[in-house]
């Protein structure tokens, strides 16, 4: 069940009511496997920006990849696995180049938004990361400057991640 979990948690992230609709365990189950996960480093938890009942529950696939490259290392010399590179910035497109395209994705970044996201035309694969907003995290430029910083990291691990997983970088195909 820990490895359905850590899947189901790659492509976004859930609250335990999700997961265990979709893993078809009993919540206690649910609960103590991610309480291993989460103790292995496997796991993490935020709580809701919404309402702040809600824990949502993410896979820290970094530390995921560096434990699987550790084991094929530990197994055999010859499951050295290397890690591909990731791709540069993105040239950064106007918003109206997207207005008449359906998408194949919709990411939400916000719990509050995630929350009351419509669904939009194509029926598009929906993406929640939960993200606490950096602007809170002080109350100037100096303040939130580390937050801004852990953000932009967050979000260039978990893209180039959906990106694999997609297939669009190659060398990390889902």
């Amino acid at each position: 069940m820990r490895w359905q979990l850590l899947r189901v948690l790659a492509s976004s992230d859930r609250h335990v009511r999700e997961l265990t609709d979709l893993v078809g365990r009993p919540q206690n189950l649910v609960s103590y496997d991610l309480g291993k996960l989460r103790s292995g480093g496997l796991v993490s938890a935020r709580r809701s920006s919404a309402d702040g009942r809600d824990a949502y529950y993410t896979v820290e696939l970094d530390r995921l990849g560096e434990l699987l490259a550790a084991t094929g290392r530990a197994v055999h010399p010859g499951l050295r696995l290397a890690p591909t590179a990731r791709a540069g910035p993105a040239p950064q497109p106007h918003l109206s180049t997207f207005a008449a395209q359906r998408f194949d994705y919709v990411i939400t970044l916000c719990d509050k938004v995630r929350e009351v996201c419509p669904d939009f035309p194509g029926h598009p694969g929906y993406v929640h990361w939960s993200i606490p907003d950096p602007a809170a995290s002080g109350d100037d430029d100096r303040a939130t400057l580390p937050a801004f910083r852990h953000v932009a990291e967050e979000l260039d691990t978990r893209l180039t991640y959906l990106l694999a997983g997609i297939g669009v970088l190659p060398g990390r195909a889902a």
